[in-house]
């Protein structure tokens, strides 16, 4: 019937609903869906509605506490994707070691879809002894590229982990679960040849982890390129074995290491838009211009403003800050400057700002919804992690908080501080032809600080005739400005990972006097990106020729045995033209700090920083003359003493263990030819500084070795002080020039057998300074036999004696 299908509104349905009962009603619900819809919705409403009612209830009636945070320092974990995990550690002194790890990670992810591979800094691994063993626990696979440099020592980067490492040997076999390759770097000349790599090869393996491949004795006396790339063929046939299947196994995926290579951006010297030469506000492109890193400027005008008549004065001055990149640039007012006045309550006025700075900031980084919608913000209470020590645990951090100004910079190789020339004099007398420079660093209101027996690493620069044969070679102009970057124009990080870090925009003419190390051989890996860019065939061929296996003999010869200079190679082959970009990340690697043993103590010399330095001055097997980079610097430095527009450098202070004995009254033997001698001047200070403070000093004696007394005695005058006031008992010299033979301080130390081997039965300490290559070895000889036969030890017992001198402190060396 049509009055059947008669249209009933859903006001009128709802209202008949109340007046039934429920299964009619449920009857005439399920019929007409308009009204489910209406009552569904409404429902849905009011639930929200009383949520929302609830929350705002909650928040106005009180405040959740701050909560505590606590920064976290641990890496990101990294997302379980299924693959295998394979960790490559490296511990570089120069980057050579962690070039290799980067390569071996670069072609092991072209070869093994299946696994991910990571480099990582051991410094950065963990943050605390702790932390090494939680997550070295969790390691599957792991590879370790390790650098030995002095005497046996680890790198600066890895010298926290490798003091974890060697004193948890107690822990039994608990890697059980790991696989590991270790890579050594060292040269076979020094004593400890690859000391490091061994010990952490042994150790791991002792301590229940799986040796994949045997340790790599990476030789730089030779080239230390093409024993990385034996050990390296030694490691694919075993991650094949782990990460590939039998199908993978049968195709070889042919692999060849792209040259790397920085994005270059080139500027308009005069387009004020684009980055000025502000390569000194970065150091090593780290450090910005602030308050720790200050830019140096010159007083370019200075004037009296008061009249001479003035009893006081008030000084006009103006600094030149041309070409330092320090400058004001023009930029839209959001909100108008906030005057906080700390006479009254300065917060109140920064909180008064602040929300004047909200709509701003509402208006361009929210949308219409988003500005609607109100978040309550609580500011955490701030707290830092904080680790306790115990005061005598002499393995704890001293208090170095000197060497942190204000709680920010930390003066390292990264962040070096400037610091002033005050003096500078020469330590031969004329009629020698050599040379050797006395020089004094201000520290004076830097927040630097030392401590005697540490080193100073120094930056310096390239000669300018250096920097212009460069220019003249490479062709290039050297007001080319330009910046280099590891990433592409849209953000994504550039092909291969082993690029420096890039400095910062500047003139071809800044980066190679600051950044290119030009006199150093070039490895095989420069001589592939020189190929590529050679223009002509014959010379790509020989070049590659000479990067090849096939061709190592010949690259020892004609470029180890023969010192030639990467300038050298660039002038054989003139038509091998790198751009920039390859230049600065494949050809010419970037000029380190040079190391000097500090020659002073801060008890005698707090505000100064003393340095001797021999002049580097050599003929190379080819004809040229060697000039040294940082010791050729320190013989033209311009001193405070000569002007006020002095030389400076970027230094920092490294650590050492070559300390006295905490007890003044132990004896000490010194032992230290030439330059050699420069950190028991600085421990002849500290005895008599302690001396004139009423401290008891037990007995001294240093061995001491030159040429010849009319020639390179040098500080002869102090020695002589040192003996007259006590702070030393004897000073024992060795001329090698002087007599019909030569003679050096293991020959004075032979003929005072006894003394030695009295003063080390009672305790002494004993310290060898210099050559590494000679003079240590030959000192160490001489020990083992005063042991030997005064001591009435057969060799055996009189080596092991020796050797228990140095794991116990006793026998320190500083050698290089």
């Amino acid at each position: 019937m049509q009055s059947e299908s008669m249209e009933v509104s859903p006001v009128d349905l709802l209202t008949s609903i109340l007046k039934i009962n429920s299964v009619e009603s449920m009857t005439m619900l399920l019929e007409n869906r308009e009204v489910m819809m209406l009552l569904t919705t409404s429902f849905a409403l009011l639930v929200g509605f009383g949520l929302v009612l609830m929350w705002r209830r909650s928040t106005t009636k009180s405040v959740e506490p701050a909560k505590i945070v606590i920064p976290k320092f641990e890496m990101d974990e990294e997302v379980d994707d299924g693959k295998k995990k394979v960790t490559i550690f490296y511990g570089t002194q120069t980057g050579t070691a962690e070039g290799f790890a980067k390569a071996l990670a670069e072609e092991a992810k072209a070869r093994y879809q299946n696994a991910t591979f990571r480099t990582i800094d051991l410094d950065d691994y963990a943050d605390d002894d702790d932390e090494y063993e939680t997550k070295l626990k969790k390691e599957s696979m792991v590879f370790f590229f390790l650098a030995t440099y002095g005497d046996g020592e680890p790198t600066d980067n890895a010298a926290r982990f490798y003091k974890w490492f060697c004193e948890g040997k107690e822990r039994g076999e608990w890697l059980n679960n790991l696989e590991y390759g270790v890579f050594g770097l060292g040269n076979r000349q020094y004593e400890h040849f690859n000391k490091i790599a061994k010990v952490v090869d042994d150790g791991l393996a002792e301590q229940g982890a799986k040796r994949l491949v045997q340790v790599g004795m990476g030789d730089d006396d030779q080239c230390i390129e093409d024993d990385f790339t034996a050990w390296r063929e030694l490691v694919w046939p075993e991650l094949d074995q782990l990460l590939l299947d039998g199908e993978a196994m049968a195709v070889a995926t042919p692999y060849t290491a792209a040259v790397l290579e920085y994005r270059v951006q080139f500027y308009n010297q005069a387009d004020t838009s684009s980055p000025l030469d502000r390569s000194m506000s970065k150091l090593n492109g780290h450090a910005v211009y602030d308050a720790q890193h200050p830019c140096r400027s010159n007083v370019a005008v200075r004037r009296e403003l008061h009249t001479p008549a003035s009893d006081r004065s008030c000084t006009h001055l103006e600094f030149d800050i041309s070409s330092t990149g320090l400058a004001e640039q023009g930029a839209k007012r959001l909100v108008q400057v906030g005057m906080g006045d700390d006479d009254q309550c300065i917060e109140d006025d920064f909180t008064a700002w602040r929300e004047l700075v909200w709509p701003e900031l509402d208006q361009l980084l929210l949308d219409g919804e988003a500005m609607a919608v109100a978040t309550p913000y609580t500011a955490a209470v701030l707290e830092y992690r904080v680790q306790f020590y115990n005061q005598a645990d002499t393995s704890s951090p001293l208090d170095r908080s000197m060497s942190k100004l204000n709680g920010h910079a930390v003066y390292d190789a990264q962040h070096p501080c400037r610091s002033n020339v005050a003096v500078r004099r020469e330590l031969h007398t004329p009629a020698s032809d050599r040379s050797c420079t006395h020089l004094e660093f201000d520290i004076s209101s830097t927040g630097l600080a030392y401590e005697t027996g540490d080193h100073v690493g120094v930056y310096t620069e390239n000669l300018i005739e250096i920097v212009e044969e460069a220019e003249r070679l490479i062709d290039i102009s050297p007001d080319t400005y330009f910046s280099i970057h590891t990433d592409n124009e849209d953000g994504t990080p550039l092909s291969g990972g082993s690029l420096p870090p890039p400095f910062p925009p500047c003139s071809f003419r800044t980066a190679l006097t600051r950044y290119a190390d030009l006199l150093s051989s070039p490895k095989k890996s420069a001589l592939v990106a020189l190929a590529a860019h050679a223009s002509d065939p014959s010379e790509a061929e020989r070049l590659r020729f000479l990067a090849s296996p096939v061709g190592k003999d010949e690259y020892a010869q004609w470029i180890v045995a023969n010192q030639r200079s990467l300038l050298e190679v660039l002038a054989e082959f003139p038509s091998a033209k790198p751009p920039l970009g390859v230049f600065f990340a494949s050809v010419a690697p970037r000029l380190q700090p040079r190391y000097y043993s500090l020659s002073s103590s801060p008890r005698m010399a707090p505000s100064r920083i003393h340095v001797t330095c021999a002049l580097v001055y050599e003929k190379t097997p080819t004809g040229r003359i060697h000039k040294g980079v940082c010791s050729t610097w320190m013989k033209n430095a311009v001193s405070l003493e000569e002007s006020l527009d002095c030389s400076w450098a970027p230094i920092f202070v490294r650590q050492s263990n070559f300390r006295l004995p905490s007890d003044s009254k132990v004896p000490i033997i010194m032992i230290g030819p030439g330059t050699g001698l420069a950190p028991f001047r600085g421990f002849m200070q500290e005895r008599l500084a302690l001396k004139e403070s009423g401290a008891e000093l037990g007995s001294a004696v240093l061995y001491f070795g030159c040429r010849n007394r009319k020639l390179d005695f040098i500080y002869e005058d102090e020695l002589n002080h040192f003996v007259e006031t006590g702070a030393i008992s004897e000073l024992v010299v060795a001329f090698s020039r002087e007599g019909p033979a030569k003679e050096y301080v293991q020959h004075k130390m032979s003929r005072k057998a006894s003394e030695i081997w009295d003063m080390i039965s009672q305790g002494a300490y004993i310290y060898v300074c210099g050559d590494a290559k000679g003079m240590a070895r030959d000192v160490h000889r001489m020990l083992h036999t005063i042991a030997q036969e005064q001591g009435a030890l057969d060799s055996s017992k009189a080596e092991s004696l020796v050797k228990n001198l140095q794991m116990s402190g006793r026998y320190l060396r500083d050698v290089w």
